[in-house]
């Protein structure tokens, strides 16, 4: 995806993966990369706590493409008993 700017991925679905906050941390410095920004990326049920959110957050705000065109963003099913830290990352206050 990095190497290929002419590429264009639209939506990513990792839904029921067990990615965890190390596999989004990973994807996360792609996105923070991304040439083109995705629609919807959907990590419902991936084994997510808000550690991991708080990078996504964080990764989507630095990439001025990706914050432009994300309509969807699922992280329904994940483990997010702590709160998510929306004051440092105003991402989920705008798109709420």
């Amino acid at each position: 995806m990095l190497a290929n700017p002419h590429s264009h991925l639209h939506s990513l679905d990792l839904s029921n993966n067990l990615i965890e906050d190390k596999g989004v941390g990973h994807l996360s410095h792609v996105f923070g990369r991304l040439p083109t920004g995705l629609v919807k990326l959907n990590l419902s049920f991936c084994g997510l706590t808000c550690k991991g959110v708080n990078q996504l957050a964080a990764a989507l705000l630095a990439n001025t493409n990706m914050a432009a065109t994300l309509a969807h963003l699922d992280i329904s099913g994940n483990n997010l008993k702590e709160e998510l830290n929306v004051q440092k990352n105003s991402y989920f206050k705008n798109s709420g």
